[in-house]
């Protein structure tokens, strides 16, 4: 996504600073089609690369996290990981479905993201089952 505006991070020491931008930058969107409607200046940060030159990153910020939803924006065909625990959930006995999934818990690098929870709580939530709260 950085390629688009003209900024190339092929190695493995470049790969790095898109870590650090990606941990200190990017954040999933609570309705990200309102999101990407509504670009403006007002998304764009900047960043200092390491040889002083300073790059501004926009829809990048929210764009690469929706993947995790969308995993079509990467030319998956994998589903995303709010469906992923829908069929978990609808896997279990129809009478501990409302109990399990008031009772998820997140874990891992990516649900770091702010926003993360309470876009998974909402997306869960519109595959009809109901959550309490998803904890992280």
């Amino acid at each position: 996504m950085l390629s688009e505006r003209g900024y190339s991070f092929a190695t493995t020491t470049t790969r790095d600073i898109v870590d650090d931008i990606r941990e200190k930058l990017c954040y999933v969107t609570p309705d990200y089609g309102k999101e990407i409607n509504a670009i403006s200046s007002t998304l764009d940060k900047s960043y200092r690369l390491p040889d002083g030159q300073l790059i501004t990153i926009g829809s990048e910020r929210f764009r690469c996290t929706e993947a995790l939803f969308k995993p079509s924006f990467l030319g998956m065909e994998n589903r995303g990981i709010h469906k992923i625990i829908n069929d978990s959930l609808m896997k279990c006995d129809v009478d501990y479905r409302r109990l399990m999934s008031s009772h998820i818990v997140m874990s891992g690098g990516n649900t770091l993201y702010p926003g993360f929870a309470s876009r998974m709580q909402k997306e869960i939530m519109q595959e009809d089952l109901t959550t309490d709260g998803i904890e992280r």
